[in-house]
Parts: structure tokens; C-alpha cells; sequence
């Protein structure tokens, strides 16, 4: 949103102009979740020189800090990450190269708008290389919609059938899905980034949240189970060697024919038994895989290294408690 408040002297490049992160709940939801999912996947790219952030001032004049706007979101590529409350192109040597606005309807004209004063034509005279605007709240048709700078224009992404759009530069689809409600996430209809190794959803923070949650539940159970199995083991066999075998006991049987005398007609205990297997407890060393969602995990019991995702989020605009003001998301 590109805001004049008479309020801030912007003048001074703050950090902050003041205004809500988002007009309604939907809004914040998914600016929060397309940041952590755009985060995770570009890490499981291995593309560590990256910069995921969003609901920041973008200031692009550098005699007149007046002249800014704030991305939604945003990804830069080729941007060593780190900490960042304000972006300056004269600082970073250019503008993000992937743009998300999640337009709601006070903006969605400025949003869309190839006027002067409107983002679209802004973004493309500042060299943004991919521009999407996205609706979570179903106000306008089509709800997404994503473009390209070339020559200088942004022209429109061909649209799927499944309603998303692939991004040229993240080879990736980004595809609007039905999501359950979350914790601060509203039941709705919101833009997700598919994995393309698995065509499923890249995980927002709560469903990673659930997915470890449940992982930690099976990896408890597995483990259960291995110790009541070792201790049964352990007893059955500890209580054959208190009964012995009547197959290798002391019984006397009739000397066989052509055994010489003195014999017992039988060969002697430990070399008849000796050919029966024993029975071996589980290795304390036993590896167990599980599935859970789309990942699975080898791990050795009973050891488990517990990673929680965690995510909040600010209201204000440009706040110090405010994650996405920060480079990366890890």
C-alpha cells in the first residue's frame, strides 16, 4: 500500500508507516502462510542466497523517501539474506523479483491499475520480474492472476485448469486451494506453492506443526511397542533355559542296536541342541521408518530431535516483532 500520512516523516526512510498489516483476517492468513511455504521450498531448492519477506516499505527514490511502496510479499533472488527492517534499490541494487499483492477491494484498483500512480505500471518501471495479485477473499474474477515483465510490460501468465499459474522463475505452480481453518487462519479458499516433486501443497506452519505432532505421537508408540517386545522376549527366553528340554534332558532310553555297550543309545545334550537357533531380542540399534504427510523420516529409537516450526505475526506495519521484517524465514 503506498501511503502519504501526514503523521510520519517519511523524509527520515522509517520503517514503519503506520497503517494495519492487513484489512481483514484472510488478508494477514495468507500473507503469513505464502511467506513461510515460498521460504521452506526455496530451501529445499538449496537456493540460500534468497530473500523471502513482505509487509515492508520498499523505498525506491533515493532523494525522497516519499516515493515507496509495500509489497504484500516478496521474493529476491541472488540477495545475500540478513536482517532488513526497510528495502532501499539504491541499497540492494535493485527491487525484489517476484511481487505478491493480496489485494483486498480498497486496493484492488490500485493494485491492478496500469496508470501511473498504480502498482502494476510501478513494479513494471522498477523492474519487477514477476507480479501476481491474488484475492483470498473472492471479490474479484479471476481470483488470482499473475504476470511478467517483458519489454518492459507486464503480460498476463497463461492460467491452468486447476486455476494456478507457474511461476517462470520459481518453477513452481501456485494454485488456489480450499484450506481448513488454522489458528489464525479463517476456513477459505487460499494461494498455495505446489511441490513439484510431489504435487502436494508445500506445508504452511501449522499443518508442519500438526505433521511433527503426529510424528512424535507414532515415533512414541513405536517405541513402546519395541521395549514391551524386548521384555517379552527376553522372559520367554530366560524362562525355556529355567525349564530346560526334556529333548536334552538326563532320561535314560534303551541303548540302540549297534551301540556299543555302555552306551545310552543317545548323543549327548549340548550336541543335540546344539543346532536349535536361539532367539535374539531386537537391536537396541533398530531403525524404524514412518510415514507422515508427504515426508518420511528414518530415524534410530528411541532418540528424536524435536524441530517446531514457529510463526506470529504483528499487526503494525514495519514492527521490530514483526518476522517478516527479518531476511529468510528459517
Amino acid at each position: 500500500m503506498t501511503t502519504a500520512t501526514s503523521e510520519i516523516d517519511f523524509s527520515t526512510f522509517p520503517g514503519s508507516d503506520g497503517e494495519p498489516m492487513a484489512e481483514t483476517a484472510e488478508n494477514m492468513a495468507q500473507m503469513i502462510d505464502l511467506m513461510f511455504a515460498l521460504g521452506i521450498l526455496l530451501r529445499s531448492q538449496g537456493r540460500t542466497q534468497v530473500v523471502v519477506s513482505g509487509n515492508q516499505l520498499l523505498y525506491y527514490n533515493e532523494q525522497n523517501g516519499w516515493d515507496h511502496v509495500s509489497p504484500d510479499t516478496y521474493v529476491a533472488l541472488d540477495i545475500a539474506p540478513g536482517p532488513c527492517s526497510i528495502w532501499q534499490t539504491w541499497v540492494e541494487g535493485k527491487c525484489p523479483d517476484i511481487v505478491f499483492e493480496i489485494t483486498s477491494p480498497s486496493t484492488m484498483a490500485t493494485d491492478l491499475s496500469e496508470k501511473p500512480k498504480g502498482k502494476r505500471q510501478l513494479y513494471a518501471e522498477l523492474g519487477v520480474r514477476e507480479y501476481y495479485i491474488y484475492d483470498p477473499n473472492g471479490k474479484i474474477v479471476p481470483r488470482f492472476l499473475g504476470f511478467e515483465l517483458r519489454h518492459g510490460r507486464f503480460e498476463s501468465l497463461p492460467v491452468l485448469s486447476s486455476g494456478g499459474i507457474v511461476s517462470p522463475l520459481l518453477q513452481v505452480e501456485l494454485r488456489p486451494m480450499d484450506m481448513v481453518k488454522g489458528d489464525q487462519r479463517p476456513a477459505g479458499t487460499y494461494l498455495r506453492v505446489i511441490d513439484p516433486t510431489t504435487g502436494a501443497p508445500v506445508p504452511v506452519a501449522d499443518e508442519e506443526h500438526r505433521a511433527n505432532q503426529d510424528l512424535k505421537a507414532r515415533l512414541s508408540a513405536a517405541e513402546h511397542l519395541r521395549l514391551e517386545t524386548e521384555q517379552r522376549v527376553s522372559q520367554e527366553a530366560h524362562a525355556r533355559r529355567g525349564r530346560g528340554s526334556p529333548a536334552c534332558g538326563g532320561a535314560t532310553g534303551r541303548a540302540g542296536r549297534g551301540s556299543p555297550a555302555g552306551s545310552s543309545g543317545r548323543a549327548s545334550a549340548p550336541a543335540r541342541c546344539a543346532s536349535r537357533s536361539a532367539l535374539t531380542p531386537p537391536s537396541q540399534a533398530m531403525m524404524m521408518m514412518l510415514g507422515a504427510g508427504r515426508t518420511r523420516y528414518v530415524l534410530p529409537l528411541p532418540s528424536l530431535a524435536e524441530s517446531w516450526p514457529k510463526t506470529c505475526c504483528h499487526v503494525m506495519r514495519g514492527s521490530s516483532k514483526w518476522p517478516a521484517c527479518s531476511r529468510g524465514l528459517g
